[in-house]
């Protein structure tokens, strides 16, 4: 307020002017009763129009909690999470979320995933913790969603069922991945399913009907469908079940947020646990208590360290991950349980996965790798060796001891033959890491696969002496048992003997022996 304002029982606009500078263009000086005319005051941020400063009502149809709400200006800007900080200008004609006077306490737009939302300017509704979320509208679930996936949609809808894209396949398709399994959740029984897909003339195969699953033949596609359960009692590995009608009850049994969703033939998604923002926040959490999740399946500790792999943090762990371990190392023993090949099956994707180090480092703090049996690996070894080998089996070879210790691994872990004899190999050649690349020629004469020697050459290190490997030409021992019987040798250990020396020569002299030479070399028995 000016100083001419503050005289009692004074017009603010009857003020006292300089007798000069308020002189008007025509030079007729104000009396002491005229008003003057007000001053044109320059638009910026700190003087805005009394049009635009004033909060302004919603009136347009609503939740009849944001009908009739002040609704904050657009160019007003609102801290973020109580710091001080200023996100960034609200978005002119957005609603308040139910349940909100006004604009809610966190971000709108916290929580999207990349792929299929961005940050400003989109059509879809913006995240909430309310479990329809939004819709997916990735190139990833389009082309997973085909024809045959939406005529089974058709004819569960026309039956009065409901037909739900399940699990890692929403996961995938959120972040833009293609999903490798089109599984689908069903509030159908397994006999509804059964009738109304056999009446629709639909293949069905009853693959696991006392769980609730059966597989539906469409269209040259297979679709697992599962209706919808929850677990009555549970023994560790397998459980009890009772069939609901509730996807959130079915999504309350399963064992992490990031595969508890669920997303409708449209792409509607439904999020009952928060998995969206998980996701995005690269957090791996159970759903509810993860003890109760751990001691429902034992094998979900392993499952808890392949998704972290992939899903969790690069570095660095959160309250979360904290929790989870605690968990994980109060219910270790319950490992013993499951079968050497479940264990196999998930330690493969562990191995596979992008942050190994960090996943082997909380395996081993919980006691883990010794459950399993893995506590004498060399975890410096195997973790060099993530760098340019191909195969989880050149892994497990390359931190082993030695060849015995890697066909111990193997009968514990009860691998196929082919895998023993990568695993094996990769623990003899551990020790040649300055052989130079003849060695491993010699190998492949010697009858090694050209997979094997690269993947030991991968493990050292040597990724050139890899490809350099591969184009190499394998030259063929010229003599065989055939020759040798010829020339008058007779059949027997013997024989063989002399097979392998006149080999061991040939290979000295760099493969350039003939076989006339070898034959005359060799020595009649």
């Amino acid at each position: 307020m000016g100083r001419g304002q503050q005289r009692a029982g004074r017009d603010p606009r009857v003020l006292r002017r300089h007798p000069l500078r308020d002189r008007p263009a025509d030079g007729h000086r104000l009396g002491e009763g005229e008003r003057h005319p007000p001053r044109p005051r320059r638009r910026d941020a700190r003087t805005r129009p009394a049009a635009l400063r004033e909060p302004r009502t919603c009136a347009r149809a609503g939740p009849p909690c944001a009908r009739g709400t002040p609704r904050a200006p657009w160019h007003h800007r609102r801290p973020a999470s109580g710091n001080g900080r200023v996100r960034g200008p609200i978005r002119r004609g957005a609603r308040p979320l139910q349940g909100h006077q006004g604009w809610p306490d966190r971000d709108p737009y916290a929580g999207a995933a990349p792929g299929f939302l961005t940050r400003r300017r989109r059509t879809t509704p913006f995240f909430s913790r309310d479990f329809t979320m939004t819709r997916i509208e990735t190139p990833a679930f389009r082309r997973a969603i085909t024809e045959p996936a939406r005529d089974l949609a058709r004819i569960y809808a026309q039956a009065g069922c409901e037909l739900r894209l399940a699990g890692g396949a929403v996961r995938d398709a959120l972040i833009g991945a293609t999903p490798k399994d089109i599984d689908f959740a069903s509030d159908a029984t397994p006999e509804e399913s059964v009738a109304l897909l056999v009446q629709a003339g639909v293949r069905v195969i009853e693959t696991g009907l006392q769980h609730g699953t059966v597989t539906a033949v469409h269209g040259g596609e297979s679709f697992e469908v599962t209706t919808l359960r929850t677990d009555v009692a549970c023994h560790g590995r397998h459980a009890e079940v009772a069939f609901v009608r509730s996807f959130e009850q079915d999504a309350a049994r399963r064992d992490l947020t990031i595969n508890a969703m669920f997303a409708g033939i449209d792409g509607t998604l439904y999020d009952f646990h928060g998995g969206v923002l998980d996701l995005e926040k690269r957090v791996v959490r159970f759903v509810g208590d993860p003890a109760q999740r751990i001691r429902e399946d034992y094998l979900r500790i392993l499952r808890y360290f392949r998704f972290r792999a992939r899903f969790g943090p690069a570095m660095g762990g959160t309250a979360v991950d904290m929790a989870n371990l605690d968990a994980i190392q109060q219910n270790r023993a319950g490992l013993g349980q499951i079968s050497p090949e479940r264990v196999w099956s998930e330690l493969r994707r562990i191995l596979a996965g992008p942050t190994l180090w960090q996943q082997l480092s909380g395996m081993a703090e919980t006691g883990i790798l010794q459950v399993l049996g893995l506590q004498d690996l060399d975890l410096i070894r195997l973790s060099r060796a993530k760098t340019y080998a191909l195969h989880p089996e050149t892994l497990l070879g390359a931190a082993a001891r030695d060849e015995a210790a890697a066909n111990a691994l193997a009968d514990q872990l009860r691998l196929s033959n082919a895998e023993r004899a990568l695993m094996t190999y990769v623990a003899g050649t551990i020790g040649q890491a300055d052989a130079p690349l003849s060695w491993f020629q010699r190998q492949l004469t010697d009858g090694t696969p050209l997979v094997h020697a690269q993947e030991a050459l991968r493990a050292l290190h040597r990724p050139t002496c890899a490809l350099q490997l591969a184009d190499c030409e394998v030259p063929v021992f010229p003599v065989t048992g055939k020759d040798l019987l010829a020339a008058g040798h007779a059949p027997g250990p013997a024989m063989g003997r002399e097979l392998a020396r006149l080999k061991r020569l040939w290979q000295e002299s760099g493969y350039t022996l003939s076989q006339e030479r070898l034959l005359e070399m060799g020595v009649p028995s």
